[in-house]
């Protein structure tokens, strides 16, 4: 099949989701990259290579059922799924589905297959989504049982790099082969840390990108059966922190895959790279940080955080209050003696609900912001699941 310049379809930039572990959230994730394209204005086509599962094409046709349903003018790309199985239908439907599109998404099997690989060499962006597992992870490199570092690149990346230079050989267009960590848990663990710095390791010696992917959440399970997605919110119902958070986390993973924007000018911003303004609204909105300016004139907080329904914090705990109760910090004052005050002097409420405390001067807030990251997010960039609540201590 013709590629580069010199193709018919050559303004078509195909993104090819492909791994050959199931269970990745591929095609999640390949959904929510069309709809949010489509949602900005583009002309987008879906490819399902997967003829037994067809999980991306049973989504669409489930989105079409409930648009005809409900006469919801919700985004919907085309799409089709390769049944036949043949060479003549591949290159058929690979054509068709290029046609006056702007962007071509494949979700591809989990296993070995040779449409899949063929898709792989076509593509201009080819996705890898895995698991935090170092069970995912050896399907790319190999790593030390002691150490944890990367003794050798397995067979798939020795695959990914024998396609992308035979691509560039043919026509000399460079892949941009992005590892997508998806469905991350919201604890920073040691094996997340392993992992992390072996993909780093890696990434230098066989040439990927590395950003963050979508979260392990129940809405995306709940979502299939309507063909609904994050950006349809008004017709799933009311969105709560959990929604802002994940469609944050999805504004995050369209900036990181950095897209052609040609077609996207006129970008009415659902999604991808959001405004700063807008960004920080739904960033405020979602844990309750507040600009530097604005914790300045209410004194130094302290980000207390909560699992569950705790009791009301007093708004205003003052300096003396606080030292009245055994404070003896110098600077803003302990949180626990605080959080006594504020509970009639018991810690039961914070050890039954499984609070995390920060009780350092301006806790997250302040370091996350200096390190360009906002509270209630960790540190390796993924969203908190605390509901973040600032008790002021420095009045």
């Amino acid at each position: 099949m013709a590629t580069g310049p010199d193709s018919p379809h050559a303004s078509t930039h195909v993104i090819v989701f492909a791994n050959e572990k199931g269970g990745t959230g591929k095609s999640t994730t390949a959904v929510h990259v069309a709809i949010a394209l489509a949602a900005r204005g583009a002309r987008v086509a879906c490819l399902d290579l997967d003829h037994r599962q067809r999980t991306v094409g049973r989504y669409l046709d489930n989105r079409a059922e409930t648009i005809k349903r409900t006469g919801s003018a919700l985004p919907m790309p085309r799409h089709a799924t390769l049944s036949a199985q043949t060479e003549d239908q591949f290159e058929d439907l690979w054509h068709s589905l290029c046609a006056d599109s702007d962007f071509l998404v494949v979700d591809t099997p989990g296993r070995d297959d040779p449409f899949a690989r063929t898709a792989a060499a076509l593509s201009n962006t080819l996705v890898t989504p895995m698991n935090d597992s170092f069970v995912d992870f050896d399907l790319i490199g190999q790593v030390d049982a002691e150490t944890f570092k990367v003794t050798r690149p397995s067979f798939y990346s020795e695959l990914i790099w024998d396609v992308r230079k035979a691509r560039a050989k043919a026509d000399g267009t460079t892949i941009d082969w992005v590892v997508l960590r998806n469905r991350l848990a919201y604890v920073d663990a040691r094996n997340m840390r392993r992992v992390s710095e072996a993909l780093d390791q890696l990434s230098r010696r066989v040439g990927f990108r590395i950003i963050p992917g979508l979260g392990e959440r129940v809405i995306y399970r709940e979502l299939f059966p309507a063909g609904l997605t994050l950006l349809d919110n008004k017709s799933f119902g009311g969105m709560g922190l959990s929604h802002v958070a994940a469609r944050q986390e999805l504004r995050e993973m369209m900036a990181g895959f950095a897209l052609p924007d040609a077609a996207l000018a006129s970008d009415a911003a659902t999604v991808g790279a959001a405004r700063p303004s807008k960004r920080r609204r739904l960033t405020q909105r979602a844990t309750g940080w507040r600009p530097k300016a604005a914790r300045r004139r209410r004194g130094s907080a302290t980000a207390l955080r909560c699992a569950a329904r705790v009791p009301a914090i007093p708004r205003r705990v003052s300096r003396r209050a606080a030292a009245a109760e055994g404070d003896t910090r110098a600077h803003g004052g302990a949180v626990e003696e605080t959080w006594k005050t504020a509970t009639g002097g018991s810690m039961a409420p914070v050890r039954d609900a499984g609070i995390s405390i920060d009780a350092g001067r301006g806790g997250d807030g302040e370091r996350g912001a200096r390190a360009g990251r906002h509270p209630g997010w960790t540190g390796n960039g993924t969203p908190s699941p605390w509901t973040v609540f600032d008790l002021p201590t420095g009045l």
